[in-house]
């Protein structure tokens, strides 16, 4: 009994540890550790894959407005939106806040588009209610594709698709954009 007492202990501490506790989803842990993983793999076999990093746009003011507990149900309601949206060789995190991050794995460069837009758009058109309130919100997203810039690291792939997210909320939010290799000038 006492084995199993604790089997099941430490079972419970490896998934508090690498799971966000408020969704559900994987935490930024795992998700650098999976990317690293996924990143090997395309350096060795050259399988493609993307990674989105998803904000919620002015989230501070949903928090503002309609109080913590609303915004924890928003958090809440978009894990399970990006949960389903994704296939199951791809995985979802919340890696802090109201960022999300999701790994597409074996996936073109199109298809990883067409993903980040049907997300967008699922998001933009999903209504919650909560506490007798009713409101929409959107996402800005950044993406990356293993096909258009070939990241050494996982801290390249970060830079790189948290540059795209960063544009994205600049061009006005609510929209996706993709990441580019920025090359300094040389003067």
């Amino acid at each position: 009994i006492r084995t199993h007492s604790l089997e099941q202990a430490n079972q419970k501490l490896s998934y508090n540890a690498s799971h966000d506790p408020l969704t559900g989803l994987n935490n930024r842990f795992n998700f650098e550790r999976e990317l690293g993983n996924i990143l090997s793999n395309y350096h060795v076999n050259n399988i493609p894959f993307s990674v989105l990093m998803l904000d919620i746009d002015w989230f501070k003011k949903v928090n503002d407005t309609y109080g913590h507990n609303v915004g924890d149900h928003v958090l809440k309601e978009l894990s399970t939106l990006l949960s389903a949206a994704i296939r199951t060789e791809d995985s979802a995190y919340r890696t802090g806040g109201e960022e999300f991050v999701i790994i597409l794995n074996r996936i073109s460069k199109l298809d990883a588009i067409k993903k980040a837009e049907e997300i967008r758009h699922s998001v933009e058109n999903y209504t919650y209610i909560c506490d007798g309130y009713t409101f929409n919100i959107t996402i800005s997203c950044g993406v990356y594709h293993s096909q258009c810039i070939e990241a050494q690291d996982v801290h390249e792939v970060m830079k790189l698709v948290d540059d795209a997210l960063y544009k994205a909320k600049h061009l006005g939010r609510n929209r996706i954009v993709l990441g580019e290799l920025y090359i300094p000038t040389v003067l």
